[in-house]
């Protein structure tokens, strides 16, 4: 009546060693597993059990019931384990897809079984994207947005608590917390405070100084009451932050990105140019400053100077993704569709989950603009709060 239960039970190893790193403990549970069954096969199964004396006949009866549990009881973990990731995906692919609902769906099932900090995160920002997504819609109550806020908090602080040495889990806190500081009492603080401890965990990732740039920049832009002593005083932390962040990394284009956005804020375009132009007189071959420098003359309109500069950055590091997209923008405007899509296929090489490129391209390869389509409804990648083509870590 074992044998039946406990091939199940081998069979669901098998599986599990296909799918996970073999370990010492499943080896030994297939190893013995295969030999069981070989003892229970017809006579000498029968010749084994006559041979065994009460006490011993017991014990193998004992043993092979805890064993056939055990090999029911894997097919339970392996299950939950398998559908956990399935889930995961799918709510991966819903984010990228821009449906926060569906991506919160999937994902809460996906913590509904495994509650790894992965999950955890994923979760808290799917359903920030559902937040966002309704309030731009409307329809949805206050009481029910407030209830996917805190859930989102709760998510977010429990892949914290879940893996608290990961500088990951507190900087997607932090970034919970960020994109709260417009409706929400006390979130500026919080989101400070969970990027401090990110950056106390990976103090040499230029992103977590970015961050804190950030999300100074969110209340001065966004939080409402505040005077100008206090939003200045804001912006100057941001720039101190984003210093930092270009210590650690000298090319770091989110960073780049950030400080020309303030620069242009600032309403005085040609200052911020001689600004800029004086650091790359200091720092010629620095390909951030030079981004940072195209970036001014691209967003205020003088694209021959833009193109020169992003070229520059192109050249002095051929892998500078965000220098390259500006200047594929730039081709397309001047009606140079194949050197633009020459861009582009190198920058899908670089980061082939980038969906934005990947459909700038279909769009090139079409004979339409780059931007048909995206921009709007996106607003346009010079105007965004970060570069197009997200930067790893470090």
């Amino acid at each position: 009546p074992l044998r039946a239960p406990l091939t199940a039970g081998v069979s669901a190893g098998i599986i599990a060693w296909v799918f996970h790193p073999a370990f010492f403990a499943g080896s030994t549970y297939l190893f013995i597993g295969f030999g069981l069954i070989a003892a229970m096969t017809g006579s000498r199964r029968e010749a084994i059990m006559r041979a065994l004396r009460p006490t011993a006949a017991f014990a193998c009866f004992l043993g092979l019931l805890i064993l056939a549990v055990l090999s029911l009881s894997s097919f339970y973990f392996l299950g939950k384990d398998f559908y956990a990731t399935y889930a995961y995906g799918k709510g991966i692919d819903a984010l990228s897809a821009n449906d926060g609902a569906r991506a919160s769906s999937y994902l809460a099932s996906a913590v509904a079984w495994d509650r790894s900090d992965q999950y955890l995160r994923a979760w808290s920002q799917a359903i920030v994207a559902d937040v966002r997504q309704s309030l731009a819609q409307g329809g949805q109550s206050p009481t029910d947005l407030q209830a996917k806020i805190a859930q989102a908090v709760r998510a977010a602080s429990d892949a914290s608590l879940a893996n608290p040495a990961d500088a990951m889990n507190f900087s997607n806190e932090g970034n919970i917390y960020e994109s709260l500081i417009p409706i929400a009492g006390g979130a500026e603080q919080a989101a400070y405070e969970s990027y401090d401890k990110a950056m106390a965990r990976d103090p040499v990732s230029p992103s977590g100084p970015f961050a804190a740039a950030r999300a100074r920049v969110t209340a001065a832009e966004q939080m409402q009451g505040l005077g100008n002593v206090e939003r200045a005083s804001r912006i100057g932390e941001a720039r101190t932050f984003l210093e930092k962040a270009l210590a650690l990394k000298p090319d770091y284009a989110p960073a780049h990105f950030m400080l020309a956005q303030l620069y242009l804020k600032e309403g005085n375009v040609s200052r911020a140019v001689e600004r800029v132009e004086a650091i790359k007189a200091a720092n010629p071959f620095d390909a951030g400053v030079a981004f940072q420098l195209g970036m001014l003359y691209y967003d205020s309109g003088q694209t021959d100077f833009a193109e020169r500069e992003f070229s520059r950055a192109v050249d002095i590091n051929t892998d500078y993704s965000n220098a390259r997209y500006f200047l594929g923008l730039i081709y397309d405007k001047q009606g140079k569709r194949e050197a633009a899509l020459a861009q582009f296929r190198r920058i899908a090489e670089l980061n082939p989950e980038n969906l934005e490129v990947t459909r700038i391209i279909a769009n090139l390869e079409a004979g339409k603009r780059a931007l048909e389509n995206i921009a709007p409804p996106e607003a346009p990648p010079e105007k965004r709060a970060n570069v197009p083509v997200p930067e790893e870590k470090k």
